[in-house]
């Protein structure tokens, strides 16, 4: 912020308290408080001190409202970190198949893991794809006679149905799933290989 901005303010300040209360050693120590705020910050702590008090403002009340100002500005959202970059944490991915439009497969995650059984999960490097968070959003929401309906169970029917058709799918085509490749030197573990010999 500029000197002339704050100037500028601070004769807002003398025009509703007077000067008696803004004399120069005060307004030099208001000075060094906000010069760090933008115009535009300083601007909106003013408006609020000219709104809400009654009595002339000390620079601790500019000191108080400044920090809140940079504690605002300063917060950032914590960047969203996911276990799997695959699902994104949802445990579901979309498998194209010309036979059903929307068929959800389990992801090979722990997310995966965690979900119903009556859907298969897909190996990892497969064709499943993630969902289009779109699908998942909520529609503007409407007002009708005071009451606002977002359309949210909407959606959470339709995912229960895409669930309970993709299970429905799955039991009679589980051949779409392609079988994860062996690797060459591959050699069964003890549990494998005593289960193979009780075969």
């Amino acid at each position: 912020m500029e000197r002339y901005q704050f100037q500028e303010q601070m004769q807002r300040c003398i025009g509703i308290w007077g000067k008696s209360h803004f004399n120069e050693n005060r307004v030099g120590r208001i000075w060094h408080i906000v010069k760090s705020l933008s115009a535009r910050d300083f601007e909106g702590i003013v408006d609020t001190m000219l709104d809400n008090m009654r009595y002339a403002p000390l620079p601790k009340d500019f000191q108080d409202a400044s920090r809140s100002k940079r504690r605002y500005i300063t917060q950032k959202p914590d960047p969203v970190s996911y276990d799997c970059t695959d699902c994104f944490d949802m445990g579901y991915l979309r498998w194209e198949t010309p036979k059903l439009h929307y068929c959800a497969i389990r992801c090979h995650c722990t997310a995966g893991g965690r979900q119903r059984h009556t859907i298969p999960q897909a190996p990892q490097h497969s064709k499943a794809k993630p969902w289009d968070s779109s699908l998942f959003r909520p529609n503007k929401p409407i007002e009708h006679d005071g009451i606002t309906i977002s359309h949210m169970s909407e959606k959470i029917e339709w995912w229960r149905r895409v669930l309970l058709n993709s299970a429905a799918f799955w039991v009679n085509n589980l051949d779409e799933i392609p079988k994860a490749p062996v690797p060459k030197n591959y050699a069964p573990q003890r549990e494998e290989r005593e289960e193979w010999w009780q075969r």
